[in-house]
């Protein structure tokens, strides 16, 4: 797990964000208790939506032909509204969702809700975080504290690490400026030098270690 820092009233704060594999760890937990539930995740977790906007997302948002999302509205305090930055937008469809987009979908009306409950209905984020206790899952999974929303930072971070310009990542996560988007783009950046140390406490340590006296016998090539 890494995380991002987000600055909220001048106070940094640090935003957990999961690797693809831990991802997995998580649905297939959440599978356990429903299917449904484990494919909101991997949705969140891929497509990089907030909760209202994949509990919002219609039949007819999900176009498998041309790889596309569209996001048109969201659920805000049980109300269906604009999305938060007021703007249709759009998301790539990623190759391990399209077999669970086109099982949510197919033969299905396009006002349709994508996402439904266990028992047929419209899910709610609220139920779903009762039923597979959120709070307790993470914290059994080994990451307390962690949001249903750092989902969506998950899927930022992993457009930023696949090297998505950071301009087009703004456009897909609906940031309403790139300094928003910037945030999320420090731990890539933080990936780097993380890497660069980690090479460089290698070559202290190792330094000398399997190296053997050379003799120069004065005739070998310069």
């Amino acid at each position: 797990m890494s995380a991002v820092e987000r600055a909220r009233a001048g106070v940094e704060r640090v935003t957990p964000t999961l690797m693809v594999e831990e991802v997995d760890r998580l649905a297939v937990a959440c599978d356990l208790v429903s299917r449904r539930y484990g494919d909101y995740v991997r949705l969140a977790a891929l497509l990089g939506l907030r909760a209202g906007e994949l509990t919002a997302l219609q039949v007819g948002d999900v176009n498998l032909t041309t790889g596309v999302v569209t996001i048109r509205r969201a659920f805000s305090a049980g109300e269906l509204q604009t999305p938060k930055s007021r703007r249709v937008r759009q998301v790539p469809v990623l190759a391990e969702l399209v077999p669970i987009l086109d099982r949510l979908t197919n033969g299905r009306r396009p006002a349709e809700p994508v996402l439904l409950g266990p028992l047929g209905g419209r899910l709610y984020h609220s139920n779903f975080r009762t039923k597979v206790r959120w709070s307790a899952l993470v914290g059994e999974l080994g990451w307390p504290g962690l949001r249903f929303h750092d989902l969506r930072a998950t899927a930022i971070v992993l457009w930023i690490r696949a090297e998505v310009p950071l301009t087009t990542v703004r456009a897909l996560a609906g940031h309403a400026s790139l300094a928003t988007t910037d945030r999320y783009a420090r731990i890539a950046r933080n990936d780097l030098a993380g890497a660069a140390a980690q090479v460089d406490s290698y070559i202290s340590r190792t330094r000398g270690e399997h190296a053997q006296p050379v003799e120069d016998h004065g005739n070998g090539p310069d």
